[in-house]
């Protein structure tokens, strides 16, 4: 069974039940899906705010959260889907312990930016540093995919990205337009394995294309390309471990994160 796990901001508004009417028709192809919705509350005055605490409050201080908390299990349980939402306080631990079993984790940049205070952004790209499935970092506006963006730079992260992407949405998405991106100082750099990347990727999607861009500020490539499509979608093998040190090391994804516009997937080992 495919499981979905969504960050949800204070407002909650639409996004989550966009994500339930999406399910059918860009996500997941079999089973029955599970989705679970955390609602992340930041502590109020800065003081901390046990999970009982934190029930009472939009259990008696905001019906209106929780008349559409029941609004989106009605629809969910309409089309099939199993919904859950969990309250907790405002921190990256149980997001991350959450993600071992799940199959995707869906933050907007809303929620994702809930975690940066100033210029400290340490919050947020621990949950991507440390996620133990691949996350998708999307605009509450998000709702259609009509262009894929396959980043590529011949490592292995990248090619790791791409086929947890075709493993989650491939069923899905093979009709769409994909483009195989690589960003490179010169025309005649070597990128390894983009044929055998290539063959893998038309093996799944019907229409599929080669782009080399030439460029020294890979994000600011990645980012001008993407905007060039109607909505798009592109594919980051973001972060990676060194093999010595085991350190994480943030890659092109950090300065497009931070516009907050283009839709994100990444993974990573």
């Amino acid at each position: 069974m495919p499981r979905t796990l969504i960050t949800l901001d204070e407002q909650i508004n639409d996004f989550p039940e966009k994500i339930i009417n999406l399910n059918n028709k860009i996500f997941f192809e079999s089973y029955v899906p599970s989705i679970e919705g955390i609602l992340t509350t930041k502590p109020k005055n800065g003081n901390h705010i046990d999970h009982k605490s934190l029930e009472e409050i939009v259990v008696e201080e905001d019906s209106e959260l929780k008349e559409h908390i029941g609004q989106l299990k009605l629809k969910a349980r309409n089309l099939g889907i199993k919904f859950k939402y969990t309250l907790q306080e405002h921190n990256t631990s149980d997001i991350i312990e959450k993600t071992v079993c799940k199959d995707l984790l869906i933050m907007t940049y809303n929620a994702c930016f809930d975690y940066i205070s100033g210029d400290n952004s340490s919050q947020l790209f621990n949950i991507l540093k440390e996620s133990k499935c691949p996350i998708m970092i999307i605009p509450s506006n998000f709702d259609e995919i009509n262009e894929l963006i396959f980043t590529y730079d011949g490592k292995e992260t990248s090619f790791y990205a791409i086929k947890n992407f075709c493993y989650l949405f491939g069923n899905k998405l093979k009709d769409k337009e994909v483009s195989i991106l690589s960003v490179t100082s010169n025309l005649e750099e070597e990128i390894k394995y983009e044929k055998n990347l290539m063959n893998y990727i038309q093996d799944i999607f019907k229409n599929v294309g080669l782009q080399r861009l030439v460029g020294e500020d890979t994000s600011k490539e990645i980012y001008e390309f993407a905007l060039q499509f109607n909505n798009p979608l592109v594919v980051m093998g973001a972060y990676s471990r060194s093999h010595i040190s085991h350190m994480m090391v943030p890659s092109a994804a950090r300065e497009i994160i931070f516009k907050k516009k283009i839709p994100l997937f990444i993974a990573h080992r």
